[in-house]
């Protein structure tokens, strides 16, 4: 019976996704985080249930909402309701089409699917984001065109050009190292005096309702939740500044080989968080 509300959940959840839109979805399950942190800090039954169950799991995680999401973009970009298959920021209910807001439902549940397997093998990564990158190469294999894309003519892989870059103001070295190390320290202070390394993440997912509405705006969860594990893992605030500076050009890496030539969305922070763990798990330690 749990296996089964499981799926039903994922299924609703991925037509959330599809409904609101990949982005949106994602910055809800920020707001979970923030609400599950709170309820822990005062000492509430329900703060395990909202972080495991809600924020994480099948019903509003982004293995499911935001693949979700992704998926029905993908599909609404292929048919011609959007204009690319990577646009996870306009809510797909606005074409009022069954089909784009089903396909969200079934990723939904791929999503959790694969989560559920990533876990079963005992993957040592962040498997919530290892099914995120999963679920969005499906989608890209099924409605775009190939896991890299395809590169523009005259253009070498792994350069960005006007219309071939992730995000402008975060594609150089320079930028990258800054605001990694930033964000690597603030976000390992944090984990280190309130003892949540989660809590960096749900305020970077919220944050991204500025690039929501403004059409610009910093990313960095790829950079938060990797410094703050690696400073719960090693009790170091300086280790938890390096990942955040790894984070930030791993994103950058992923999103030139997966994102910029591509048609749909394969999440670049997904890619970085995923390996950043794999990094932080196999080389420190568990997270605390």
């Amino acid at each position: 019976m749990f296996e089964f509300a499981t799926l039903l959940a994922a299924f609703g959840g991925g037509i959330f996704g599809a409904a609101l839109g990949g982005l949106f979805a994602f910055i809800f399950t920020g707001i979970l985080v923030l609400a599950g942190v709170a309820a822990g800090f005062f000492g509430s039954p329900e703060a395990t249930a909202i972080l495991n169950n809600l924020a994480f799991g099948a019903a509003f995680g982004p293995q499911t909402s935001f693949v979700g999401g992704v998926a029905a973009a993908a599909y609404a970009g292929r048919k011609g309701l959007l204009e690319t298959g990577k646009d996870i920021i306009t809510p797909l209910v606005k074409f009022g089409d069954p089909l784009t807001l089903l396909i969200g439902g079934v990723f939904g549940v791929i999503g959790q699917l694969l989560l559920i397997l990533f876990n079963k093998l005992g993957v040592p990564c962040d498997n919530v984001a290892l099914a995120v990158v999963a679920g969005n190469i499906v989608a890209r294999l099924v409605w775009g065109n190939g896991i890299i894309g395809k590169v523009p003519e005259n253009v070498k892989f792994l350069t960005t050009t006007d219309s071939c870059v992730w995000l402008p103001g975060q594609k150089d070295v320079l930028p990258l190292l800054i605001l990694g190390f930033g964000i690597g320290a603030i976000s390992a202070y944090a984990a280190k005096v309130t003892s949540s390394a989660v809590l960096p993440f749900g305020v970077a997912a919220v944050s991204l309702i500025v690039l929501e509405f403004m059409g610009s705006g910093l990313v960095f969860h790829h950079m938060a939740w990797p410094a703050a594990a690696a400073t719960s893992a090693s009790g170091n605030l300086l280790i938890g500044i390096l990942f955040g500076i790894i984070g930030a050009l791993l994103g950058e890496l992923f999103a030139r080989i997966f994102y910029i030539y591509g048609d749909t969305h394969i999440d670049p922070p997904a890619c970085a968080i995923a390996s950043s763990i794999t990094l932080i798990l196999l080389l420190i330690g568990p997270i605390g």
